[in-house]
């Protein structure tokens, strides 16, 4: 069982001690019980932007059952196929020079930031720290696509790759974050001037949400339904979270 859904994984804080799963770990585990065995896994999806309403253990309990449980009743009306067109693409994009977008917040430090710590943080080069090419891909089961980047979007970026999804014709396109690599945080232009600790975290610029769209958008097109492809290909996926980018 395969559920896509965006949130950060951090019902328990900064403070914590513990090692631990945190609400993706209660949601496969609740879900592996419901549905009488089998595994599930929870794939992420552009939760940039996305932080749990309830902490603690609390918060994993509540969170990890109610997904599970919303699943679980999806589950039940999903129909199969004998078969399925399974398609997928990848790629190596080349990335620009990463920087510091300001000065980040230092967990557990009051008020402090890395620039307290180094007064020149805000315009550290990070080239002997950040990828220079970074991994695209999308993987097509039916019409459905899974389009997967390898870093933190936020909900607008996410909302951006489902449209161009529809646009070639995808019955459910699910946003993939947080896969094969890490860049950081990927933010609009817009959200990357307002001092936000998302757009503090989006190391590779203002156009950084523009770059990802675009090397999406090409992987999408790359997979894009043939009328033969769509008139048999009911992939058997839910896409639990809705927009799966709130």
């Amino acid at each position: 069982a395969l559920l896509n859904f965006a949130v950060h994984g951090t019902c328990l804080g900064a403070s914590n001690m513990k090692f631990s799963a945190d609400l993706m770990g209660k949601t496969e585990d609740s879900l592996e019980k419901a549905l009488g065995g089998g595994v599930a896994m929870f794939i992420n999806g552009a939760e940039g932007d996305v932080a749990p309403k309830m902490g603690g253990d609390a918060g994993i309990k509540f969170i990890g059952e109610t997904l599970a449980a919303t699943t679980a009743g999806l589950w039940a009306t999903v129909t199969t196929k004998s078969w399925l067109e399974i398609k997928g693409t990848f790629v190596d994009e080349k990335m620009p020079k990463p920087t510091f977008n300001g000065c980040l917040p230092l967990f557990g430090a009051g008020s402090m930031t890395l620039c307290d710590i180094i007064p020149l943080a805000k315009n550290l080069p990070l080239d002997a720290f950040m990828q220079k090419v970074l991994p695209f891909g999308a993987l097509r089961l039916g019409d459905a696509v899974f389009a997967a980047l390898p870093g933190e979007a936020i909900t607008d970026v996410g909302l951006a790759v489902k449209a161009q999804g529809k646009q070639r014709g995808f019955s459910h396109t699910f946003v993939v974050g947080l896969a094969n690599d890490f860049m950081g945080y990927i933010v609009t232009k817009a959200e990357f001037y307002n001092g936000s600790y998302e757009a503090q975290a989006t190391m590779y610029g203002e156009g950084t949400a523009k770059l990802v769209i675009e090397a999406l958008t090409k992987r999408l097109e790359a997979l894009k339904l043939t009328p033969a492809a769509g008139n048999d290909a009911g992939a058997a996926v839910i896409d639990a979270g809705g927009a799966g980018d709130k």
